[in-house]
């Protein structure tokens, strides 16, 4: 890996200076003030990337720059304040503000940040991928009879109930109705979806697979877009005013004026690949029909293990265990390799600022946004792992939730 780095910065700025009068009006002392910092900073970019002599040529890469831009932090002015109106005794600042508050560097570390996108963007993207799982279908057709007498039994009760029930026990019900449906009759509607799909379109996809059979196909698309917002710094006590000037400017002993950051977070993930698989003999009988289990999902004998044990789909909230079982199936099962696997990722991180003083003259107020860019390109495993508390969705919460409540009432 090869590094580069470049950016821009001023030394240590006077950012200005108060002027203190004498009884007359008359300037007797002058205070300067400096910026916070020995080096203000512009911009800063840094880059790392790996260099191909060959031959022979290697496709892609290793990648990542990431550039941070203090935008209009820099300085802003010049301005005059003045502590009274009078010119006995009067303080005069003349010069710039800039911002004091926390404004974080959006990166902290030269990793890449989505490499644990691999395991889910091959599973995505595998061309020989099943597109129903009738083995799991199969598999889970025991609970049926369950399913339906949870089902009748509710409805049943709901009927008969006259007057109220405890809400312990109505909040239980609740519980159990809301897993079975997330767990029963969710995924079965939705596996008859999918055997009605594939049925429709078989001869399709069978013409697909003999066609592209040991061939190399580019594969790829969109793995994440995500944005979002929120307020990182709220105080309505103390300005973010830079440099702070004594209390006699402001109105208030105990309130300068207020400050405020927000920030705002824009993601970007994609995969491209070079994929290939290979199942022998697809034209004959024996063939055929591996083709065919293929794309129903009855060859992938681990993947329909995985699935049917009870609480993995907990662990695959959790990691990637479901994406790499099904990952290593597609490998054995299918011979499925890649010439190459990238993912490419962008992050925009803005986080935008606000600052207003409270002084006896006027109010005073200076904004602007601090701008952070990461952009990467890295190897993609079809292993990879990683969880972060904001990958659980609304229902995902709502199913732990209701676990929760079945298990304590």
């Amino acid at each position: 890996m090869r590094e580069r780095t470049r950016g821009d910065a001023l030394p240590s700025t006077k950012l200005g200076e108060v002027y203190i009068c004498d009884y007359y009006g008359k300037v007797r002392y002058i205070v300067p003030y400096h910026t916070a910092s020995n080096r203000l900073a512009l911009w800063d970019e840094a880059c790392y990337d790996e260099l191909h002599a060959g031959p022979p040529y290697k496709t892609g890469g290793p990648f990542l720059c990431e550039k941070f831009t203090w935008g209009n932090n820099t300085l802003q002015g010049p301005f005059t304040i003045a502590n009274k109106t009078s010119l006995a005794y009067r303080k005069e600042y003349h010069g710039y503000f800039q911002f004091n508050g926390p404004l974080d560097t959006p990166f902290s570390s030269v990793y890449p940040i989505y490499a644990e996108y691999g395991a889910e963007a091959w599973n995505k993207f595998a061309p020989s991928k099943p597109t129903a799982d009738l083995g799991v279908f199969l598999a889970e057709l025991r609970e049926l009879p369950r399913m339906l007498k949870t089902t009748s039994d509710a409805f049943r009760k709901s009927w008969l109930a006259k007057g109220g029930q405890s809400s312990r026990k109505a909040t239980r019900k609740a519980a159990d109705n809301w897993l079975n449906y997330q767990f029963g009759w969710l995924p079965f509607i939705n596996d008859l979806q999918k055997l009605y799909d594939t049925t429709k379109n078989i001869d399709k996809q069978l013409r697909f697979l003999r066609k592209n059979n040991g061939k190399w196909l580019h594969r790829g698309g969109d793995v994440l877009n995500r944005e979002s917002s929120e307020v990182v710094l709220e105080d309505d006590q103390y300005t973010g005013h830079n440099p702070q000037l004594d209390t006699t400017f402001y109105n208030s002993y105990t309130k300068t004026g207020s400050k405020r950051v927000t920030k705002h977070i824009t993601e970007h993930v994609w995969f491209e690949a070079a994929m290939k698989f290979y199942i022998p003999d697809i034209n004959s009988p024996v063939g055929k029909l591996k083709a065919l289990s293929n794309i129903y999902g009855l060859r992938h004998a681990p993947s329909i293990v995985w699935n049917v044990i009870p609480w993995s789909w907990l662990v695959d909230w959790c990691s990637n265990a479901g994406d790499i079982i099904d990952n290593l199936s597609l490998a054995a099962q299918n011979n499925l390799v890649a010439k190459y696997a990238y993912l490419m990722g962008t992050r925009r991180e803005t986080q935008e600022f606000h600052s207003t003083a409270e002084y006896k003259l006027g109010t005073h107020s200076i904004s602007g946004e601090v701008i952070g860019s990461h952009k990467e390109r890295s190897e993609a495993s079809p292993f990879g792992f990683g969880l972060s508390s904001d990958d659980f969705t609304g229902r995902q919460f709502s199913i732990l939730t209701a676990l929760g409540l079945t298990r304590m009432l």
